[in-house]
């Protein structure tokens, strides 16, 4: 039998059988449009994760008492690091004078408090304490105002830089410059406004404050356990040597000893880009299993359906044959009708992948990432579920004795 014409006498049993033709291809479209929703989305998860974090910290490594991320990768060695000493201001200055690969060495705390004006409150804002030298390693944009200067970080100045939220919020229709709020129910003058920045894998980048450092080991303990040093290399290429000088310095300024485990963490985006690959990794397996389940259980019911058709068209099968058709043709014409549903299926879910991945990219910070190889893995998939599940009803159709057959009622 030509392919054409199985693929018309497919087509009328389609047709003849709407409902039942609808089943049959419904797992086919969820399986072939989950795999393309689920590839953009993690793609885009992933174009998005390099943009708002990594490439923000591009050249920057941090020194921390501990890596909160080996929670999920090794939970033994965070144990250990838990005993590791704080870090502290005086660890920031000696690193300052000893790194030549980098072009600056800061620090940040952060805390959370209340930030009020009058009645008005917002409650568990995040207030970063930084060296003055901020600018130069952390994100921060103006769109009024200055930054706090080493003078007043010197001097314990209670000054603010708030962000584009803060200022709606409490500063509604007014310039905030010059004007005061209170932060933990202290008074601080604001003397610079962020630019708007929008919302970061879910985290308000827009509600914050900062203000000089030593004003939060004033109020929070100068030893606080949670003190982070960053160094920003002089160049990309400068990065491995600053790492080496800064892990180098770390261990003579803690006065260890070789063979002694180092006692604080030396985190950068290299590190962060590793585990997040992990991470995509095994998110993509989980979903692609999850996708893989959906079409067995689409193949199941492609096998059912084509058994009941064989069973419903047995008398059909017998006139074909007693007219001169082979168990060839028979087969071919089955495989044919299942391979059609599949195709028509996969189309469909193609179509609908495509209209998931713009409606994420729509309604979501997640760029649009169709990827031409998961349209065609979709297609493989529905060619497989296909010829796999509807062999059996097609070989069992075509080995129908055909006396038996023109005898079925």
């Amino acid at each position: 039998m030509p392919l054409l014409e199985g693929i018309r006498i497919a087509l009328t049993a389609i047709r003849a059988h709407k409902l039942r033709s609808a089943l049959v291809m419904l797992g086919n479209v969820i399986a072939v449009a989950s795999i393309i929703a689920v590839v953009s989305i993690v793609d885009g998860m992933n174009a998005y994760v390099q943009e708002k974090v990594f490439e923000q910290g591009s050249g920057l490594l941090a020194v921390q008492r501990v890596d909160e991320m080996k929670i999920l990768t090794d939970l033994d060695a965070f144990m250990e690091t838990i005993y590791n000493p704080p870090l502290t201001l005086d660890d920031r200055d000696w690193l300052r004078e000893r790194l030549v690969n980098a072009s600056v060495v800061g620090a940040n705390r952060r805390v959370r408090e209340d930030v009020t004006r009058g009645a008005e409150r917002l409650r568990g804002v995040p207030i970063q304490g930084f060296t003055a030298d901020y600018p130069y390693w952390q994100q921060i944009d103006l769109a009024a105002g200055r930054h706090f200067t080493e003078f007043e970080t010197e001097h314990s100045r209670a000054v603010a830089v708030i962000g584009h939220r803060i200022a709606q919020d409490l500063f509604p229709g007014q310039d905030p410059l010059g004007r005061r709020l209170r932060i933990g129910g202290r008074p601080y003058t604001v003397i610079g406004v962020a630019t708007e920045k929008g919302r970061v894998l879910g985290e308000d980048e827009d509600t914050f404050a900062a203000i000089p450092i030593t004003k939060v080991l004033k109020h929070y303990g100068r030893h606080g356990r949670d003190l982070t040093i960053q160094a920003k290399a002089l160049d990309l290429d400068h990065m491995p040597a600053l790492e080496e000088e800064l892990q180098a310095a770390m261990r003579q300024r803690h006065r260890l000893r070789p063979g002694d485990r180092d006692d604080f963490e030396v985190v950068g985006s290299a590190t962060l880009q590793n585990l997040w690959g992990r991470i995509k990794s095994l998110l993509l397996s989980v979903l692609l299993l999850i996708v893989g389940i959906s079409a067995v259980v689409a193949g199941i019911v492609i096998m059912n359906i084509m058994l009941v058709s064989v069973q419903e068209r047995t008398r059909e099968i017998g006139v074909r044959k007693a007219i001169g058709a082979r168990e060839a043709d028979i087969l071919w014409q089955f495989l044919v009708e299942a391979l059609t549903l599949s195709m028509i299926g996969g189309l469909i879910g193609i179509l609908l992948g495509y209209q998931a991945a713009a409606g994420v990219a729509a309604f979501s910070p997640l760029p649009y990432a169709v990827r031409f190889w998961s349209v065609v893995l979709g297609l493989a998939l529905a060619v497989t579920v296909g010829v796999g599940f509807g062999l059996y009803p097609a070989r069992r159709a075509a080995r129908l004795d055909p006396v038996e057959a023109l005898r079925h009622e």
